[in-house]
């Protein structure tokens, strides 16, 4: 992660996430998103929105990721093991700790650990800002917080 601040985020269990504006993160190791260099028009061409993107890709990065899956007991079909099997086999297995807890500093780190925490339900979310809904999204100054074609969902917080 090439965006995170000193301290070895592999083996954290607290992580934190914090908008790339952010000087001082509340704790350390902290990675930095730079949601300012993602193109919201192609994110929002695929689908997402900035912060679905981002948690898309720590989910990806961090220890736990898909390939894991089987290794942690989770039942899945006959294809979808083998693929997991082969994955843990070429990537090589890693006993670092998966982080269990997420602090979130500033509105597209708090919106992101929320699409992280969909992803990983047992993941423990502590962010700085919080919505009831996507309208309230709207409302805030930070265009990437924009879900596109969100009046077709529902609010999944």
């Amino acid at each position: 992660m090439k965006y995170a601040s000193p301290g070895k985020i592999d083996s954290a269990v607290t992580l934190g996430l914090h908008d790339s504006q952010i000087a001082t993160p509340r704790i350390t190791p902290s990675i930095a998103l730079p949601y300012e260099a993602i193109d919201l028009r192609l994110a929002a061409m695929s689908g997402l929105s900035v912060p679905e993107f981002l948690a898309q890709v720590l989910h990806l990065a961090l220890p736990g990721r898909p390939e894991t899956w089987e290794g942690q007991g989770l039942s899945g079909d006959a294809l979808t093991s083998m693929v997991a099997s082969m994955k843990t086999l070429f990537s090589g297995t890693t006993n670092d700790p998966i982080p269990a807890k997420i602090v979130a500093d500033g509105p597209v780190a708090s919106l992101t650990a929320r699409f992280l925490k969909l992803y990983r339900p047992s993941l423990e979310i502590d962010a700085s800002h919080s919505w009831t809904s996507w309208r309230d999204l709207l409302a805030q100054p930070v265009t990437q917080l924009i879900q596109p074609q969100a009046r077709y969902l529902e609010w999944p917080f």
